[in-house]
């Protein structure tokens, strides 16, 4: 028992981490946090934890994140979780969170999303991230209880390009799309609930 105790000290003495950094979008406010990413103290796989931490920031970087000031956490900038109805005196301002299901070169998948928007007049913007690690922008012009030229494009971890079409609905958003990504065609569908 007393080996297997010294053991496990010993690793923890060995290994270490990249820092944290904290990523803020200027328009919407949503942050992101890149790492910590695990390393030996012997110098293996350093590079590689550098090199994960880099991506990582860069990827964020193209959708329009900046490097937030220090101190600012992820949690300080999440939105309150009760959902509200869409008004039109509010736009589609906010982050909007549900469930996508679709097919991807034929194989089912479906995860959790979140879309953070911004409409100014008829014009709408925003960041996208789902739980399976994808993530990118979307964009679109609001006419009515539509968002007519909804084109969502893929950043991480490849890029990807989608049109669709969505509708606005009391407290939602329900829509569906088509395009391509690395891993080949994609249809899906997504309803989301503003948040």
């Amino acid at each position: 028992m007393r080996r297997f105790l010294t053991l496990g000290l010993l690793l923890l003495l060995v290994t270490g981490c990249t820092s944290a950094v904290t990523l803020r979008h200027p328009i919407t406010g949503v942050t992101v946090k890149c790492g910590p990413y695990a390393f030996d103290s012997l110098g293996r796989s350093a590079a590689v934890a550098m090199e994960r931490e880099r991506q990582c920031v860069s990827d964020y970087q193209r959708q329009g994140y900046e490097r937030a000031p220090e101190g600012l956490s992820e949690t300080q900038s999440r939105p309150v979780t009760t959902p509200v109805a869409v008004s039109p005196s509010a736009g589609l301002n906010g982050t909007f969170v549900g469930e996508i299901t679709g097919t991807v070169r034929g194989q089912a998948f479906s995860m959790r999303v979140t879309f953070t928007l911004v409409q100014s007049g008829d014009q709408l913007v925003g960041v996208w991230n789902t739980s399976g690690g994808t993530s990118g922008t979307v964009q679109g012009v609001v006419i009515g209880s539509q968002v007519s030229d909804f084109r969502a494009k893929q950043v991480n971890p490849c890029e990807g390009a989608f049109t669709g079409a969505t509708v606005v609905e009391a407290g939602r958003l329900r829509g569906s799309y088509t395009g391509v990504d690395c891993n080949g065609p994609v249809t899906a569908s997504f309803v989301v609930t503003r948040q």
